[in-house]
């Protein structure tokens, strides 16, 4: 199984930034945890992450006029659904990612994701789950 065929809505991200990203640099202001309530609640846990994602171009390479131009400036909610064996932490206020890497994962024919979230500042985890969603892409003013 190819990893972007289990994350749902990844064309939408891939078609927003040409690529699926490694999200290098860009920020998660929000983390939001979520539990259902009930018998069975272990498979009604969810994980919320906004990631603030900025791209640059490069204006007059190799001139004196060299400058670097935002060209993107979104807001990835991304949904981690079904979440086991979380560990996060140093949650604080700049969550700058070094890398998100998503890895196939199962011990069973119910295909699961690893995600590992390394940290260049800030929030750093990793956790398994069974489904991922781009939930939703906000288009930010460029400044």
């Amino acid at each position: 199984m190819r990893i972007l065929d289990f994350i749902d809505g990844s064309e939408k991200l891939i078609a927003e930034l040409g690529e699926w990203p490694s999200f290098h640099d860009d920020e998660i202001v929000t983390v939001f945890l979520k539990r259902e309530a009930g018998l069975g609640s272990e498979e009604n846990t969810s994980m919320r992450l906004s990631i603030h994602v900025r791209r640059h171009e490069e204006i007059g390479l190799g001139t004196a006029q060299y400058h670097l131009r935002m060209n993107k400036n979104i807001l990835v909610h991304l949904v981690f659904r079904n979440i086991q064996d979380l560990a996060i932490s140093n949650f604080n206020g700049q969550n700058v990612i070094h890398s998100l890497d998503i890895t196939e994962y199962s011990l069973s024919n119910t295909p699961e994701a690893r995600v590992s979230l390394e940290s260049s500042w800030g929030l750093e985890g990793t956790f398994r789950c069974k489904s991922i969603q781009v939930e939703s892409i906000e288009m930010l003013p460029i400044a």
